[in-house]
């Protein structure tokens, strides 16, 4: 993954590899996680293979989308959760960022 990453309301038709390996085109309107490369993943579609976790991955990001109305408190709450979760079989994880926009 290359920053900048952008948010972008996808136009429908943008393709890319999902993360089973089988191509995934976009739906009009849905929401998209994108780098300089291309998309990363989509609300609608799900992650790309491109980005996928492996056993040589060094650097990981969690992105979670919450509908309006879901207090950022309780998105962040789940966060630290899942921030928890992970040190359970990555101790030594660090987490540079952890944010609600």
């Amino acid at each position: 993954m290359h920053q900048p990453l952008k948010l972008t309301v996808a136009k429908g038709g943008e393709l890319y590899t999902g993360i089973s390996g089988r191509e995934i085109t976009a739906v009009a309107g849905d929401l998209m996680l994108c780098d300089g490369e291309g998309s990363v993943s989509s609300i609608l579609r799900g992650p790309d293979a491109r980005t996928s976790i492996t056993s040589k991955t060094t650097n990981a990001l969690f992105c979670v989308y919450a509908p309006p109305g879901v207090a950022p408190a309780l998105v962040e709450e789940n966060l630290m959760g899942l921030e928890s979760r992970i040190r359970v079989f990555a101790p030594a994880a660090k987490t540079t960022l952890l944010k609600v926009f």
